[in-house]
């Protein structure tokens, strides 16, 4: 099948064998509670699996789900990829056109107002 350790997974009833010695390789350790699983030294072990499971049937279940999971995060960081992608070229159609590089210059720039002649500046008026 030409997998790496990490693209497969160790089913085991044994905690110490089966579910530490393919963790130790970087495979996904599977525990059923059949045969040799005992809760307590699953409560008591430093060694950890991935998933605990009931019975050999739940594994294609727990294995679509977390497939499941892991391809709508993908989804939903692709999607979040192509609407920036889709900014990014918006705003430098815009700044390229020059839509936008004159609305940024007119935002920052004051405009200047022609002068009007009954303009008078405020310390040349004459009270009486």
């Amino acid at each position: 099948m030409n997998l790496s350790p990490v693209e497969t997974a160790m089913i085991g009833d044994d905690l110490m064998t089966d579910i530490s010695g393919s963790q130790e390789i970087g495979m996904t350790g599977m525990l059923v509670r059949t045969g040799k699983f005992r809760a307590d030294t699953l409560k008591t072990s430093l060694v950890k699996p991935k998933y605990v499971i009931d019975s050999i049937v739940e594994v294609a279940k727990t294995l679509y789900t977390e497939t499941m999971v892991s391809t709508l995060q993908h989804f939903r960081l692709f999607t979040i990829l192509i609407v920036v992608l889709i900014a990014i070229i918006i705003f430098l159609t815009f700044f390229q056109t020059g839509v936008l590089s004159r609305s940024l210059i007119s935002g920052l720039v004051p405009e200047k107002r022609p002068r009007s002649s009954r303009h008078i500046p405020i310390h040349s008026r004459t009270y009486r």
